[in-house]
């Protein structure tokens, strides 16, 4: 009976470490494989040079959402690819509704359970602007839940190389918005370095205390039995 009751013990914590704990897998994307994902990079000349739906036009939606959960969106539904920024090869920018690169249309980030169409939500997020920066001008990154209501914000100045950084529990899109004219040109600010968190369903909820309190409970009642059980013998 020692052994029931030991048993029931390592059972109880076990089953309550699991409940209490959240192992999160940060994601990087750089961009750099862009060549294995069929996308080829559009010139940075931005207000010029046009910018295609499908990879081969330099376009970016969802060719990272098997693998990653995630998908790109601007003004069109897709961002650019852009070659020749500072960081190289492998950075994105927003797409005008004229479909040429612009770096004052937005950059929307949205999560999905990886390689579904369902809704995800993750707890942190951070991107990184290119390195030659303008410090006198500014860019905000701002999360949205999965109703699209505001969870948080962050504007930094552009010093180069500068990394927006939201931490908060269901993140499900991010947007990054940089507030300059002629769609950029000379002043944008190229993204690279996405970084996020593990991207779970947005249905997935946390236990609430009160139930943590009944598996207590029965907890409880287990170990109950099993003494009285050893009584018994």
């Amino acid at each position: 009976m020692r052994r029931k009751t030991f048993q029931v013990v390592i059972a109880c914590l076990f089953v309550t470490a699991a409940w209490n704990t959240k192992v999160s897998a940060a994601v990087t994307i750089d961009f750099e494989d862009y060549a294995i994902r069929g996308i080829t990079p559009v010139a940075n000349v931005p207000g010029f040079v046009a910018v295609g739906p499908t990879g081969a036009g330099g376009g970016l939606s969802n060719q990272y959402l098997n693998d990653d959960g995630v998908v790109f969106s601007s003004t069109l539904p897709y961002v650019a690819v852009v070659s020749g920024a500072a960081f190289g090869a492998g950075s994105i920018g927003g797409v005008a509704s004229s479909t040429v690169l612009s770096y004052v249309d937005p950059v929307d980030i949205t999560f999905f359970v990886p390689g579904t169409n369902t809704p995800g939500v993750t707890d942190s997020v951070s991107i990184q602007g290119d390195p030659i920066g303008i410090p006198s001008q500014t860019a905000t990154l701002t999360a949205f839940d999965i109703n699209g209501n505001q969870i948080d914000s962050e504007t930094l100045f552009d010093t180069g190389s500068e990394i927006w950084t939201l931490t908060d529990s269901g993140i499900h899109s991010v947007e990054f918005l940089f507030p300059g004219t002629n769609f950029g040109y000379g002043t944008g600010i190229a993204l690279d370095n996405l970084n996020f968190g593990d991207v779970t369903s947005a249905a997935t909820t946390t236990p609430e205390p009160s139930s943590l309190i009944v598996w207590g409970g029965l907890c409880a009642i287990g170990l109950l039995f099993a003494r009285r059980q050893f009584a018994n013998c």
